[in-house]
């Protein structure tokens, strides 16, 4: 897990296969990320799919999730991620369910301290 990225928002078209898939993540990465044409072709996936069953009677469309042969190149598009403000994408790192879990139970704590401006440090003995 520790290499892919998970999309959020990106249009579901029926009968999906791995290219068509990975063509998608790919043009959004051009269009949504600003990433230049050059950039996106070095990306190399070892797969890219959609997360969960298809249901026709879905609202919203189905996550994806991109596995990126390269670490630095995955830093290199979640450091993008700043160009989905204010749009209705979203990238993410994938995380087990338990990091989810534990994460969720944080985030009022995280939500307060921001609130209260308070801001993380290092702290070296």
């Amino acid at each position: 897990m520790r290499d892919n990225i998970i999309i959020h928002g990106l249009p579901e078209t029926n009968k999906e296969i791995y290219q068509s898939t990975e063509q998608l993540v790919k043009s959004f990465m051009k269009e949504n990320l600003k990433m230049d044409e050059h950039e996106v072709e070095a990306i190399h996936f070892s797969r890219a799919h959609r997360i969960g069953h298809a249901d026709a009677s879905r609202q919203k469309s189905r996550p994806n999730v991109a596995k990126v042969l390269d670490t630095k190149m995955k830093m290199s598009i979640m450091r993008r991620g700043k160009e989905l403000r204010d749009t209705n994408f979203s990238i993410s790192d994938q995380y087990p369910p338990e990091i989810l879990r534990r994460r969720r139970l944080l985030h009022p704590t995280m939500t307060e301290a921001r609130k209260n401006d308070k801001k993380a440090r290092l702290v070296i003995d």
